[in-house]
């Protein structure tokens, strides 16, 4: 049985530079390996060359809508603030506000499907989840709901050290948490990414139209190696994402001193885009920075130890993935463990202080056998959890399932 899917983005899926939009370019292929797929999403004018052609290799079709949305221009008082005051938050909240409502993006889904009929409507994150309603006759209205993201910045604003950043983080969480729930209940199915997201998401919608489908990573195409240069460290993820750039710092403020005085080799590398100024600042013969890079592969090659300690709930945790299937031990939390289902101690080391993260990963970078033991346990959990090719097959079962319900059993939307 093949459908007609009509996926909705707010950015094409290349270039894959962040674990939203590898996730989409994943999905989109693996859907389009069954069934009849199109995308409809935003163009920005900066979308790099060939990006748009390399996007349409995914799928039948690409239809993008010019990206117009533009930081609003303040006025009086509040052009005069932001002069000299950091950003409160206000461009982040006029985005989303956008992303929302863009008309040109409606209008151009209700064209679509009063010309063509499409069978499933799939919509990437609450914020367009919206534009479900523009699906005119679409029998199944999913949501990829990602994560929490209310929580994530009630999150951040307990956790940042800036009173700035803990206020804008604030004004942020309390303006997603205002329409959140409303948009996710605009869907009539949905995805969750963790048993923590799925948990969450059932507090809203009823349990049974919900199904867990998490983020993969390419076991097929990843060297297993379980090797590495003695003393590195490695974190990879953005470094304007709120999670990683707490994470990073907790390692540079608490967990690397302990470790370099125990292990004076170590060496921790911070590899991704955007690394704040605060950082930079602080390389050294045992910190580095990269910025962003075209491949994380030869970091993840010359790695001992991936230490990611994430203290944020929910999410795609595809940050974790790669360097267990390539054979280095990651050392993260309790949070993370949870997120992907693994047993702390066989498929990662877990610590929730700063002391017992500094004794994992100083116990992973001076025991070989230990290294090997879980690097090779960890490569199994994935294949055997996190592959993309399972994750697409039980994907494209899910969202048949959906389509049989509501066509012949006569579930309501």
């Amino acid at each position: 049985m093949s459908l007609r899917i009509l996926v909705i983005a707010p950015e094409l899926p290349l270039p894959a530079v962040n674990g939203g939009r590898i996730r989409r370019a994943h999905i989109l292929s693996a859907l389009a390996e069954k069934h009849d797929v199109t995308l409809v999403c935003l163009r920005s004018g900066r979308v790099e060359e060939g990006a748009l052609e390399e996007t349409r290799k995914l799928c039948r079709r690409v239809i993008t809508v010019p990206d117009s949305w533009k930081p609003r221009k303040r006025r009086g008082l509040a052009r005069w603030a932001g002069r000299y005051l950091p950003d409160l938050g206000e461009s982040t909240k006029d985005r989303m506000r956008y992303l929302m409502d863009c008309p040109e993006l409606r209008e151009a889904i209700a064209s679509l499907t009063r010309e063509e009929r499409f069978d499933v409507g799939l919509a990437e994150y609450w914020f367009m989840a919206g534009h479900l309603s523009a699906c005119e006759g679409v029998p199944v209205k999913a949501l990829d709901v990602h994560d929490g993201e209310a929580r994530r910045w009630g999150e951040a604003a307990r956790s940042l050290p800036s009173a700035w950043e803990r206020l804008r983080a604030s004004r942020i969480g309390r303006f997603v948490k205002r329409h959140e729930a409303d948009c996710i209940r605009s869907a009539n199915r949905w995805i969750t990414l963790s048993r923590f997201d799925r948990r969450w998401v059932e507090s809203l919608v009823p349990p049974d139209r919900i199904e867990l489908v998490p983020t993969g990573v390419d076991v097929e195409y990843l060297p297993f190696e379980s090797c590495g240069t003695p003393g590195s460290l490695l974190f990879v993820g953005s470094l304007r994402h709120a999670p990683n750039v707490d994470a990073v710092r907790w390692v540079v403020r608490d967990i690397l001193p302990g470790i370099v005085r125990r292990c004076a080799a170590a060496k921790f590398a911070a590899v991704g885009f955007g690394p704040p100024d605060w950082l930079r600042k602080l390389e050294g013969p045992h910190l580095e920075t990269t910025g962003e890079v075209p491949t994380v592969l030869p970091y993840l090659k010359r790695a001992q130890v991936f230490l990611a300690p994430i203290r944020f709930k929910g999410g795609i945790r595809g940050k974790l993935l790669e360097p267990m299937a390539m054979g280095v031990p990651v050392v993260t939390t309790s949070a993370s463990a949870e997120a992907l289902n693994a047993t702390a101690g066989d498929h990662l080391a877990v610590g929730d202080t700063a002391r017992e993260l500094v004794d994992r990963t100083v116990e992973l970078l001076t025991d070989e056998d230990r290294r090997t033991s879980m690097a090779t346990a960890a490569r199994r959990f994935v294949e055997e959890n996190f592959s993309w090719k399972r994750i697409g097959a039980h994907l494209c079962e899910t969202i048949e399932r959906w389509h049989r319900e509501m066509t012949h059993e006569g579930i309501p939307a």
